[in-house]
């Protein structure tokens, strides 16, 4: 009998220390970046779009303080959100390999953010004057 009790406690408090942390923002929210593709040559001098959806799904005590705005920024620019969880920002663009950086970060009431979520898109951006052979 005392064995079970040792092992009743242990998994007491490891359901305790699992339970008490905070889940990583991969678990609650969501990003995707819809255009552009990963790879994709775009033939953009200055700078070009890019659009995609987000979502959030607090669930355990993360619901009881759902966030009331989100804030989603592609290379630091801020992106427009729509009602229908899409976002859209215009970004330059510098020619050569380049890299898309999407964030979502949830806002809660009191103004704090919640952990953020990132994506990032690898495309390729040509040089807009080339020389001819």
């Amino acid at each position: 009998m005392p064995k079970l009790v040792k092992w009743s406690f242990f998994w007491s408090l490891a359901f305790a220390a699992v339970a008490s942390k905070p889940l990583p923002a991969q678990y609650l929210s969501k990003l995707e970046v819809i255009y552009p593709r990963e790879g994709l040559t775009i033939t953009a001098t200055d700078s070009t779009f890019v659009f995609g959806n987000f979502d959030f799904r607090p669930f355990g005590a993360a619901s009881i303080t759902t966030p009331v705005k989100f804030s989603v920024t592609v290379n630091g620019i801020p992106a427009r959100l729509y009602p229908n969880q899409t976002y859209l920002a215009i970004v330059p663009v510098r020619p050569g390999a380049f890299t898309f950086h999407a964030v979502l970060r949830p806002i809660f009431a009191d103004g704090t953010e919640a952990d953020s979520t990132s994506v990032d898109r690898n495309v390729f951006i040509p040089y807009y004057l080339a020389t001819s052979p």
